[in-house]
Order: C-alpha cells, then structure tokens, then sequence
C-alpha cells in the first residue's frame, strides 16, 4: 500500500459527503496509463493535526509513477504533482474468478487460490489483541480466509452515534480495521467484508431496527426498513458509504471479496426491489473501487436464481447450518445449489451443526463437524471451505485451529481448479468416500460413518463408548483416471501426518485402492508414475 497524504485548503462542513468534498488523486503509470483513486477523510483520534485527506493505492507494475491531486468542483482543481518509483515485486495479485475454471477462485497471475477458514465476524473484549490471536492461529495452521462483518457492533461506519453521512464518531473503529488489514495481509489472510448484517433491516425478533438511524423513529428517512433499498435518500446516503469503505480499503490484495448483505432473505426484501439497488450500488463501488474487487451477498440456503444471474454478483454464497447436509456425502460433479444455477465460484460463507449457540461441550470438542465440513466442502466442488461460524466460544475456546492445518498440508501443491468431484465406490457400508479426479491424478478422503458428531453425541447420551470400530481391508474404486501404474501416498487427516505409500495400477480407467486401517479417517493422493511398477500394488514404500 502507498498512502499519500493530500493537502486541501478548503475546508468542508462534512467531508465524507462526495457532493460537497470530491478529493481524488489521479495516478500515471509508466506507460502512460492512469488511474483516479478517490481519497478519504481521514479524522485522527488523538491528534487532530494528524487529521485530513489520504488516499491509499496499490501500484500494479514497477517503474516511476506519478500523482496528481484533483478536487472535482466546477471547474476542476488539480494540485501539485508528485513522482514517486516502484520497485518490481513477485506478488500473485488480486483474487478473481478462475480464468479456466469458473467454480474456482485464482490470483492475477492465474495462479488458483482455495480459501481455507472461517467467520471471525466481530471481536468480543479488545479489537487488536482479539483479531492478532485469532489471525495468527489460523495462518500458523494452514488458513488463509476469514469472514468479517462491518455490523454496528463492530467495524460498521454509521449507527445511532453518529447520525446519517457522518462517520466522524466510527472513526476508531475505522481505525480497527485499517489495524486488521494490516495484520490480514501480514499473515497471508484474505478478508470477506460483509457490509450490511441483516440484522439492521429487521422488525422481528433477534432484528435492530428500532436502533438504526434510518428509522423514522430516530428521525430517518424510512419508516418501513424494506425501504432501504427503493427510497432515494437512503440509497444516496448508503452509496456515500460504500464509495468511503471503497475509497479507505479498496486498495487491499488480501480483500477476498465486498459482501454486500448478510442473509438478505432475512430482511424480507424482495427481489424485485433488490436487484436495481445491486446495479445502482455495483455502480458506484466499481467507480470507486479501482481494483474491482470479487462481489457477493449472501443466503441461507440456496438464494435465488435471479440474484445469483446477476452480472454485478460475482461470486455465489451460501449459509447452512446442519447436523446431516447432503454434500456430507459425495455428489457428481459436486455440489450446485440448484440445476440452473450459474457456472460461478460458490463461497460457503457460515456453516455449524446448529444455528444456536455452538459453545465447547463433551460432545463436540474433537471438533467432529468442523473437520469434517472442511474436507468434504474440499470435495464436492466449492470455491473454499464451509467456513464455520462459531469462532470463538467454539473453535477458539477449544484449540481447534489445527484442524486447518491438516487439511492445508493436504493441498498444498494441488490445483484444485485442474479435478472434477467425482463419487468414489466403497465396499464398506460403513464407510463413505469422496473422490477429485482428473485423467493422471486423483485425491481420496474416506471416513467411517461413526465418524459423525450427531451419532457421537447420541453415543454419549447413551452413556456407550465414543470409541469406535476399526474398518479395515476398505477397497476404493475411482473412475475416469488414464491406464498406468499410480503411486499412492496416504495421509491421517487427524494428525496431518503422511502415512506409508503403494503402488496401483488403473486397469480400464478404473483404478483401485485399499485402505490402511483406520478409526476416523483417511485421505489419499494417486499420481501416475512414468514407469511400470515392479511390486505388488499394496508394497510400502
């Protein structure tokens, strides 16, 4: 990041208002190109001298560049320009739809990116210290994406202490997240910032509207909340935000993606009055966001066709909270969320066994839902993993983060935009497998069905042993893979530790494997070799 600070004599009597105080910065690259970037109030805490304009940019290419300020009244004011050079650097870019594979996410550079991790949605005690703990323990074990919300209880701009357009008293807070990016791209951590909780626009129970400043009762513009999206105030005034949040973090690589709504279904908006806000706004953040960053909203469930067709909706999301979801289990092709949905990549942004409080109890503190929501996320197709909510009094309470890093250490390496989800048979009803296949390679995860944290608690209720069988002599038929020999490395998911390899020969595209015994579960990886083997299939090595 390049932070320039711009001197503006005139003063405004709300500088976050564009209407009133339109600062940009126009950048020249080398070749001639240029990039106007809109600049930011920038209101200090401590020191009101440090206060003023800043404008944040990320030069995409080395050589020396050029800044001119620009103040956008009638006529045009241009400042002062200034030269500055950028050294070459090997960095991948910024994410983006994958340009082979539309189910997946890749860097610039195409270089295919799978985001491991989870929700750490808002802090509990201390922002700094409670986001760097969190941060580090999920980049020390393999993660590289965290979900996070700007909801008025944490990172949100515009609430009831600061009236409509005026961000002056969110500015510690603003403050916060320019301090989580920093760490985020410290640690190689993607952030997804959600913008709107639906919790804000909501009436009933578990809702906050009769808190929020477009409230006519707290003398808003909008006396119904489903009117956020169709009344032209609030729209003037949420684009002001949303051009401000594009201005201060849009320069960041490690943004994954703008969520626009938390679970918009929740609010009772309907479509049709949503989908002309989503261009209107996508409007106005691609102006202002020169980096064009990946675009999403969120729902429980499958969402709805009409949203997900949108052109300025990039990337599909989808919320679950269950004990028994059907991609538990491997699905041809992998999962979609509906026969017609678009080729897009899908963000499995929350996922849990229950959607009530998910707190550290005897019956889930192996995190049994959590690893296994991981792999087989991994496996039918997903553009990441489910990321599971319940951070803190579960994943964190528990020392579970490194249930991340045994699935990281599996994929490191692997191009997972390069497979296809295919269904793996099994000779044992007892346990279930999931396949990625392409024509020389192919990755294997197999569990035992007891391997469940709905049946492990029904165990403990019953007061019966949680240990459970050994399966052992379990054959695994993969289909789709070339005629050869295939070393076959397997790998304990558990303890993330590779185990003994063999060699198989795939026989009419059909390539067996029999498992070592196991408890849990196991994964595997079958790569073609480029001589014939000399041992038997089953030989270590």
């Amino acid at each position: 990041m390049l932070e320039l600070y711009v001197h503006v004599a005139q003063r405004f009597e709300n500088p976050y208002d564009p209407t009133e105080a339109d600062v940009r910065v126009r950048f020249t690259a080398p070749d001639g190109t240029q990039i106007t970037v809109p600049a930011f109030w920038y209101l200090h805490q401590r020191d009101p001298w440090r206060s003023g304009w800043r404008v944040r940019f990320a030069p995409p290419s080395a050589g020396r560049w050029q800044a001119t300020p620009l103040l956008n009244t009638n006529p045009l004011q241009q400042g002062e320009s200034i030269t500055f050079e950028v050294a070459p650097r090997d960095a991948p870019g910024y994410v983006r739809v994958h340009p082979r594979n539309p189910r997946y996410l890749a860097f610039d550079d195409g270089t295919t990116f799978f985001p491991i991790g989870l929700n750490l949605a808002w802090w509990r005690n201390d922002a700094a210290q409670d986001y760097a703990r969190w941060l580090n323990a999920l980049a020390d074990n393999g993660g590289n994406v965290a979900r996070v919300w700007m909801a008025p209880w944490s990172f949100g701009l515009e609430w009831r202490d600061t009236g409509l357009g005026n961000y002056d008293n969110r500015q510690l807070r603003a403050h916060w997240l320019d301090q989580l990016f920093a760490l985020a791209e410290q640690r190689g951590v993607y952030l997804v910032l959600s913008l709107i909780s639906d919790r804000e626009y909501r009436d009933n129970e578990g809702g906050v509207w009769a808190e929020n400043p477009y409230n006519a009762l707290n003398s808003g513009p909008l006396r119904d909340p489903r009117d956020f999206v169709t009344d032209p105030q609030a729209r003037a005034l949420f684009a002001r935000r949303l051009r401000y949040i594009a201005a201060r973090w849009g320069y960041s690589p490690n943004l994954l993606a703008w969520e626009y709504w938390n679970e918009v279904e929740a609010t009772r908006i309907e479509t049709p009055q949503l989908m002309p806000w989503l261009r209107e706004m996508t409007t106005v953040l691609r102006e202002a966001d020169v980096n064009r960053h990946l675009i999403t909203l969120s729902y429980v469930g499958d969402g709805d066709p009409f949203v997900w067709r949108m052109e300025e909706i990039d990337v599909l999301q989808r919320h679950e909270y269950s004990a028994q979801p059907r991609w538990f289990t491997s699905i041809p092709g992998g999962f979609r969320l509906t026969a017609d949905a678009p080729n897009k990549p899908l963000l499995f942004g929350e996922f849990g066994f229950s959607h009530v409080d998910e707190s550290l109890n005897e019956a889930n503190r192996e995190g049994v839902h959590l690893h296994n929501a991981l792999w087989a996320s991994a496996f039918n197709g997903f553009a990441t993993t489910a990321m599971y909510w319940w951070w803190e009094d579960y994943v964190d309470a528990g020392a579970l983060w490194s249930r991340f890093r045994s699935l990281a250490r599996f994929l490191a390496d692997e191009d997972l935009a390069t497979f296809t989800p295919t269904p793996v048979e099994c000779d044992c009803d007892e346990a279930i497998a999931m396949g990625l296949v392409r024509a020389d390679r192919a990755l294997v995860w197999v569990r035992s069905a007891h391997y469940d944290q709905q049946r492990l608690a029904e165990r403990i209720t019953r007061a019966e042993p949680i240990s459970l069988p050994i399966q052992r002599d379990v054959q695994l038929r993969l289909r789709g893979l070339d005629a050869g020999w295939y070393r076959v490395d397997w790998f304990d998911p558990q303890t993330g530790a590779w185990l003994r390899s063999a060699e198989s020969q795939a026989i009419g595209g059909v390539l067996t494997l029999t498992a070592p015994p196991f408890e849990r579960d196991l994964a595997a990886k079958a790569g073609r070799t480029s001589h014939e083997a000399s041992c038997e299939p089953a030989c270590g090595r």
